[in-house]
C-alpha cells in the first residue's frame, strides 16, 4: 500500500511540476537547427484583385509608378476606346520609347482573338498572347496588341501602334512588368 501511495504522490509531483500556475501545460519552444535567414518579405499574392473594378480588370488601377517607370505617362480615361463593343475599362498613356505614340489599355468582357494569338514569354505567367489589329483609320499603321486573359475578370489589351521606332516587342516588356498587379 505504502508502494502505491509512493507512486502516487510521485505522478502527482510530476504533473504539477509541468504545469504553469494557472494550470496550463508549458512546453519549451522547439529549437532550429538551421542556420538560413528567414524571410520577412511577404508572399505575392496569389489572385492579386488590385486592379478590379465591378469585377473586371481596370487598367486605370495599374500601379502609377510602374507604369512611369516603363516609360508611359500617368494612365488616363479613354473615352473613344469604352465605346467599343465589349469594353468595360479603358485608359492610355503615351509611350516616351516610341516619340509619345499612345499606348491603350482595354479590357473587353471576352476575346476571340486571344485564342488564336501567339504566345508572349513572361516569367511566371502563361495568360499573355500577342496578335496584329488592323487600324480603324486606314492612313494610320495596324497595332500590336499584347492581351492577358484572366479566369473570370476579362481579357486585358494593350494596343500599341507600329509607329516610328516601336517593337512590338514592348508589349512583352509591359506585360512582365504589370503581370503581378493583374487577376488569376
Amino acid at each position: 500500500m505504502a508502494a502505491v501511495l509512493v507512486v502516487a504522490v510521485g505522478a502527482v509531483a510530476v504533473l504539477l511540476l509541468s504545469s504553469g500556475s494557472d494550470g496550463t501545460r508549458t512546453t519549451a519552444a522547439p529549437v532550429s537547427s538551421s542556420s538560413a535567414p528567414v524571410s520577412t518579405t511577404p508572399a505575392q499574392p496569389v489572385n492579386n484583385t488590385s486592379t478590379l473594378r465591378n469585377g473586371f480588370i481596370d487598367p486605370c488601377l495599374i500601379n502609377a509608378s510602374v507604369i512611369q517607370t516603363l516609360g508611359i505617362s500617368p494612365l488616363a480615361d479613354d473615352p473613344g476606346q469604352r465605346a467599343a463593343d465589349g469594353v468595360k475599362f479603358a485608359c492610355k498613356g503615351s509611350d516616351s520609347k516610341a516619340s509619345n505614340a499612345d499606348v491603350k489599355f482595354a479590357t473587353f468582357a471576352t476575346s476571340t482573338a486571344w485564342e488564336t494569338g501567339a504566345p508572349v514569354t513572361v516569367a511566371g505567367s502563361t495568360k499573355w498572347r500577342s496578335f496584329t489589329v488592323p487600324s480603324t483609320n486606314k492612313n494610320l499603321p495596324d497595332y500590336c496588341v499584347t492581351a492577358y486573359k484572366s479566369l473570370a475578370n476579362g481579357v486585358l489589351y494593350i494596343g500599341m501602334q507600329k509607329v516610328g521606332e516601336r517593337d512590338c516587342n514592348r508589349g512583352a516588356e509591359i506585360a512582365a512588368a504589370i503581370t503581378e498587379y493583374l487577376p488569376q
